[in-house]
């Protein structure tokens, strides 16, 4: 199931009733929509859901509370909301062990437990995030992520970026709208397994372009 409809409107809660017998519902994107916890609350009901995507909606704390039961789920991405989401109840979500990709914009309130229960985490993208020290420090903990994307970090945030010396399989780092974190990038040439890092989209490589 996606949205907007094909008239260009965008996906309220009243079209999800014709969704909701949709039990073996594999896949949600919407695009652009205007929902609630009530609209999505039938995706409790959706055990085999295995990727959910959020565009730019009205999309609240409340709307992902159905989401708390599902464990198959292992992609999500959380676009822009109308305000930044305080992920209340978030790190209760069951699939959090599951999820291989996970992207959010705004996401400073997220809860680093939260990012430390992600194991099986392999792609994490923050967009316009100011990522914290114990957001970092949780990151750096997820021994199988394999790219990560950051934006907006904050001169104080960036300091944190030593941590991710931990993620022994990360392969890919980008970081844009970050002009704090060149002088924090000294683990670098510890990290084995990198084979591309890119700064404000001009892909670097190696220790010595990095520092140059």
């Amino acid at each position: 199931f996606s949205g907007p409809k094909r008239d260009g409107s965008v996906v309220t809660d009243a079209d999800f009733e014709k969704v909701a017998p949709l039990r073996k519902l594999t896949s949600l994107t919407i695009v652009a929509g205007e929902v609630t916890g009530s609209g999505l609350a039938f995706l409790a009901g959706c055990p085999e859901l295995a990727d959910v995507s959020f565009g730019t909606s009205t999309i609240t704390d409340a709307a992902l509370v159905p989401l708390l039961g599902l464990r198959k789920l292992t992609q999500l991405s959380i676009a822009s909301t109308k305000e930044p989401l305080a992920w209340t109840r978030f790190e209760e979500m069951a699939f959090l062990p599951s999820l291989t990709s996970f992207s959010a914009t705004t996401a400073q309130n997220l809860p680093p437990a939260a990012l430390a229960k992600m194991r099986k985490l392999r792609s994490l993208t923050l967009q316009s995030t100011p990522v914290s020290e114990a957001q970092f420090a949780a990151i750096g903990g997820l021994a199988e992520l394999n790219t990560i994307t950051l934006s907006g970090l904050d001169d104080a945030g960036a300091a944190g970026l030593r941590h991710l010396q931990g993620a022994r399989a990360l392969a890919t780092l980008g970081l844009t709208g970050s002009p704090g974190a060149e002088p924090h990038l000294g683990f670098i040439g510890k990290l084995r397994s990198l084979a591309s890092l890119y700064i404000d989209g001009t892909l670097l490589r190696g220790l010595a372009a990095a520092s140059g």
